[in-house]
């Protein structure tokens, strides 16, 4: 299995950040890198994902970071691969309905083409499931990918 996760598992489970009320998210993220390790199971970070995770941390950090990443996931790109898939994604009446969805659910047109962004590089480069607690990433990957949060992985 291949899992694709999203920025808040970046958050989690490398930077080791949370805010207050979700401090066991690190431990979990931390849990289900270490489960996924154990069976064999794959985890790639979009690079948009890196992108934004990286943005605000102080640039002296970057590289540190970097070296737990290459250490132990995949970093994939938006390539001709994921832009097809992602022109392919938007181009069937899916971009009127996410535009909906985005005002629905106060999500702004920027944080959507991201979403869209980080789907279509899961399916382009084989993920069988994105693992986020973004909601809407969720509803842009509907149809497409599964999402899930963190699984519940025993201690």
């Amino acid at each position: 299995m291949v899992f694709c996760c999203d920025s808040n598992v970046f958050i989690w489970g490398i930077k080791k950040q949370s805010n207050p009320a979700e401090m066991h998210r690190i431990a979990e993220a931390l849990r289900f890198f270490d489960w996924c390790d154990k069976l064999g199971f794959e985890i790639m970070f979009p690079s948009v994902v890196i992108a934004e995770c990286l943005a605000l941390e102080p640039i002296d950090r970057h590289a540190a970071i970097m070296r737990i990443v290459y250490e132990s996931f995949r970093v994939v790109n938006f390539d001709e691969k994921s832009a097809l898939r992602y022109a392919n994604i938007l181009n069937q009446d899916k971009f009127k309905q996410a535009l909906s969805d985005s005002r629905d659910l106060g999500i702004s047109r920027a944080k959507m083409k991201v979403d869209f962004l980080i789907v279509a590089c899961a399916v382009a480069h084989g993920a069988g499931k994105i693992i986020s607690n973004d909601i809407g990433l969720r509803k842009f990957a509907e149809g497409i990918l599964p999402v899930d949060g963190i699984p519940a992985i025993p201690k």
